[in-house]
């Protein structure tokens, strides 16, 4: 039985008409407005004001609100979004997408859209234009370009600003060029800009890159000394990185004890960089310490810092206090990562407990997440000093069903387990493996092979060993 309701949507259906149906009533509405012009209006052009007259210093002031300099008239092109035309769209689509090309660190097709503009338009003196070419220098870590484009805007006289020389010592940090971003921070000073704590951040991150910590710390007593700006929570924690990549850890929790005593606040990031530093060291005492002075703080919890923690331990070959972080991490509310689960399985595979290790595979799946080749090269490694040949060569066929390559390391592993029990045709069959994946066996994989052999007395095989492919480089039969 129909309604008169459902009838008369019965009839909508049979006939779509525009103003039944939202598509069309939506671009029947749009038609009765008129089509703007493309272009942005001239400059003097009048525009409406609240009280319904219209000036031109409304136009001026719209143009300065939005932060763009008034052009002047003659030049090329001009210096900002306010062109008049096309340009001032062209100049922003340019800028949008050499940004974008840098953000896929397509560095070179970022220069040749630059240089498509300057073609069409001549001199381009926009620093918003130049600032995102800097900034995809930097992307594609080219600390060279950057310093060399920052050089020929100098030489074309455009007005730099402390920005541009922020995304070339950035780019010169990521490029590993320390000595150049350094120099760049005296002149920046010589054209009278004010450097910035962005500045200072920069020039500490690409010191700390190289493990240059003098410099970083020289750096941070120029800014606490000088009247600029004052160190914030980037700048202690870039500073406590380059101390922790040197080894300096002492230094790195000193620098956090001044951060809790006189600011700036640490964050988890800077307590986890200092836990890095410690576990570098093999301090897994001082690990644990940061890690109870971040929980004082009342930080909230960082998974980051507990996973630097458990590798602490592992390296310290504590693997109790290992699995009880990962235990503290489940206790927290943290979902542990592969980076957790791989931590863990380290400290288990230093002490052999391969059981412990299969465990934390099952865990790991448990929380469905998927095990990554050094996450099972650490398994293997358990399986290798446990002497569990058979549970090693059973997680080696598994890697493959799980889509993933074994790396040298892995098959070293299997080879090692394999040889302590004496199953030296189990140990051939690995290094066929091997070969067959185009890798070549490190060192102490072929130390393990001869010495099978030795004990095996497969004198044929060793020779084998030294005189095929899989011979040392170096090593002549003769």
């Amino acid at each position: 039985v129909q309604t008169p309701v459902s009838v008369g949507f019965a009839r909508l259906l049979r006939r779509p008409t525009m103003k039944a149906c939202p598509r069309f009533r939506g671009r029947q509405s749009l038609a009765r407005w008129p089509r703007p012009k493309l272009g942005a209006p001239h400059r003097g052009a009048r525009f409406a004001s609240p009280s319904g007259t219209s000036t031109e210093a409304d136009a001026e002031s719209s143009s300065s609100a939005a932060g763009h300099a008034t052009p002047s008239a003659g030049s090329g092109l001009l210096h900002d979004f306010a062109k008049p035309g096309k340009e001032a769209r062209h100049l922003f689509d340019a800028t949008v997408a050499i940004a974008s090309l840098g953000k896929k660190r397509l560095w070179q097709r970022a220069v040749a859209r630059f240089e498509k503009l300057e073609r069409r338009y001549g001199s381009v003196e926009d620093m918003k234009v130049h600032g995102a070419l800097l900034g995809a220098f930097g992307k594609g870590w080219q600390g060279q370009q950057a310093a060399d484009w920052l050089r020929r805007m100098g030489e074309r006289s455009i007005q730099l600003d402390v920005l541009a020389y922020n995304a070339t010592i950035n780019a010169c940090g990521k490029a590993r060029h320390w000595e150049q971003a350094l120099a760049l921070l005296p002149e920046l000073k010589e054209r009278g800009l004010v450097a910035d704590v962005v500045t200072f951040n920069a020039v500490i991150a690409a010191c700390q890159k190289v493990g240059a910590w003098e410099r970083s710390l020289a750096i941070l007593d120029e800014m606490r000394q000088s009247g600029g700006p004052r160190p914030d929570t980037v700048t202690c924690t870039s500073a406590i990185s380059a101390c922790g990549a040197a080894g300096e850890w002492t230094i790195a929790l000193a620098l956090l004890s001044g951060m809790l005593a006189e600011g700036p606040r640490a964050d988890a990031v800077s307590f986890a960089t200092a836990i890095a530093a410690c576990e570098r060291a093999k301090e897994w005492q001082q690990a644990l310490a940061v890690l109870e002075e971040m929980a004082r703080s009342f930080l909230r919890p960082s998974l980051v810092a507990h996973n630097v923690a458990i590798s602490a331990c592992a390296r310290g070959h504590q693997w109790e206090r290992s699995l009880g972080l990962l235990a503290q991490v489940r206790q927290l509310k943290l979902r542990p990562d592969i980076t957790t689960f791989g931590a863990a399985a380290a400290a288990c595979a230093r002490e052999g407990l391969w059981e412990a290790a299969m465990a934390l595979l099952e865990d790991l799946h448990g929380e469905g997440l998927a095990p990554n080749i050094v996450f099972c090269g650490a398994v293997l490694r358990a399986c290798e000093v446990g002497h569990r040949w058979e549970v090693a060569l059973d997680l080696l066929d598994d890697t493959r069903c799980w889509c993933l390559r074994p790396d040298a390391a892995a098959f070293g592993s299997a080879v090692g387990a394999c040889a302590e029990a004496r199953e030296w045709q189990k140990a051939l069959i690995v290094l066929e493996d091997i070969s067959r994946e185009g890798l070549e066996p490190d060192a102490a994989t072929r130390r393990t092979l001869l010495r099978s052999c030795d004990e095996g007395r497969l004198w044929r095989v060793a020779l084998a060993l030294l005189e095929g492919p899989l011979a040392p480089r170096g090593f002549s039969g003769g």
